[in-house]
């Protein structure tokens, strides 16, 4: 039984006029439990996998591509993902959060097909999980014993966003689309501009947009409260802010007994 995953990766470098060879497809399907050490070719296959596939998460946002159907994550989360956005339907924004949810149900259905009691798989399955929990980190943390501060989830995005989507400027993250409530005109606004008057350019009206109101999920809205409030300090001290919140993540790690995961 192929992986889902596997399919993907062979797809994306079809597309690209490469090609997997047998040999690293075994790679990516060998237990990642195995006693035998990698070479350093296969270190750097696996790394270019990972990479590949955070490239490919990144072009199904930009492309408002998703993993299954949308409707499943209605089945999952027993909510719409326009009910969990306040109603949002369109924009960047909703693209990242449908990509997300709908590859992370993915990941579950293909748990769910290889057996809910195998803990250690493959090492694609290894590959595609640290991918869910990175992004999972950035964009939709959930309460745990280690935590990214909001400053270091911005930079983290930060990061990710230049190594595997080039074509995606950090403000469109925060773009959504609305319709004019007179017109019905699509208006293209960034939440993270905050509350604000804005003006229809079709019909010419006038309203007041509050996005905090608008978004349900209050991780989204306190990525927008800091970056608009300092987003200079980001952009010019970038390296220098995630050195600090890694020391301090990593003391925290220490003092929780998580030290036996660092590196």
């Amino acid at each position: 039984m192929n992986s889902p995953f596997l399919e993907i990766v062979q797809k994306v470098l079809t597309g690209e006029g490469k090609s997997l060879s047998q040999e690293d497809q075994k790679l990516l399907l060998r237990d990642s439990e195995s006693t035998v050490a990698l070479s350093i070719n296969e270190k750097e296959v696996l790394s270019f996998v990972n990479e590949l596939l955070f490239r490919n998460f990144f072009d199904n946002v930009k492309a408002g591509h998703y993993y299954c159907d949308l409707a499943k994550i209605n089945e999952y989360h027993d909510e719409s993902q326009e009910n969990r956005l306040g109603g949002i339907k369109e924009g960047m924004l909703y693209q990242l959060f449908v990509t997300y949810y709908t590859f992370k149900i993915k990941i579950l259905d293909w748990g769910k097909q290889i057996g809910d009691d195998t803990v250690k798989k493959v090492f694609l399955d290894e590959i595609v999980s640290g991918i869910e929990t990175e992004l999972a980190a950035c964009f939709f943390p959930t309460p745990g014993s280690v935590n990214f501060s909001p400053m270091m989830r911005l930079v983290s995005i930060k990061s990710k966003l230049e190594n595997y989507a080039p074509g995606i400027i950090f403000d469109e993250i925060f773009e959504v689309i609305i319709p004019c409530s007179k017109c019905k005109a699509k208006l293209r606004l960034y939440a993270y501009k905050g509350l604000g008057r804005a003006t229809c350019p079709n019909c010419k009206q006038s309203f007041v947009f509050n996005p905090m109101e608008t978004l349900q999920l209050k991780v989204v809205a306190d990525m927008c409260e800091i970056w608009k409030n300092r987003r200079d300090l980001l952009d010019k001290n970038a390296e220098t802010i995630w050195n600090e919140e890694r020391d301090a993540l990593e003391r925290e790690m220490r003092e929780s007994g998580f030290d036996q995961y660092m590196h």
